[in-house]
């Protein structure tokens, strides 16, 4: 998502000719504290619909920043794959008198494995997926998470790892619709930054 202020500051900035360094620093920095701020409003709205970790999600963003030769900041999300496995995912298990169990998945002795639930988004319930099963991923938890994926056996025999939704297509959604905010946001921001470069104070 691009943050540009050559056409909506354009305006603005041009009543401040007669202090072009000022204006110029004011658009900069009020470009990267909106950038900020939407970084931040996307991680909440992501996390208040699905079901991970702020710290997770905020990871996956990365911002990079305006500054006085480039009036353009980028915040992005990272595209890739989401293993439902993240998603809370839970091993379940039912009596089974003489198995050994599988302490790498959590199954005791004398219990064996019985199907996995996850819970993707907040407000959806949880789901019980009987054929699908646990297993250790060659990565571990190098990349974060519990370091399992949850797969399904395909009539063939091969086995499919699952994934669910990925924040970046939550954050597609959401910077359309808060597009309109966002231009108040840089306006404010700009307004303010503009404010402290001449009079040293932020206040109206």
């Amino acid at each position: 998502m691009k943050i540009t202020g050559t056409d909506k500051l354009a305006k603005l900035s041009a009543r401040v000719r007669d202090v072009p360094k000022a204006g110029q620093r004011a658009m900069f920095r009020a470009i990267n504290t909106t950038a900020g701020k939407v970084q931040t409003l996307a991680v909440r709205d992501i996390t208040s619909q699905l079901a991970l970790q702020s710290s997770y999600v905020r990871e996956l963003f990365s911002i990079v920043k305006a500054n006085s030769n480039k009036l353009e900041a980028t915040v992005g999300a990272r595209v890739r794959p989401m293993r439902l496995a993240r998603f809370g995912a839970r091993q379940l298990t039912r009596a089974a008198k003489h198995a050994k169990g599988d302490a790498s998945r959590g199954i005791p002795t004398g219990r064996a494995a019985a199907g996995v639930s996850v819970k993707v988004t907040k407000a959806g319930g949880t789901k019980r997926m009987r054929k699908a099963f646990l297993l250790p991923l060659r990565a571990g938890t190098v990349a974060g998470g519990n370091g399992m994926g949850i797969f399904v056996r395909l009539p063939g025999g091969e086995l499919k790892h699952l994934y669910g939704p990925s924040p970046d297509q939550v954050f597609r959604r959401w910077r359309i619709d808060q597009a309109p905010n966002i231009s108040v946001m840089l306006a404010q921001a700009y307004a303010s930054q503009l404010r402290y470069e001449l009079t040293g104070s932020r206040k109206a």
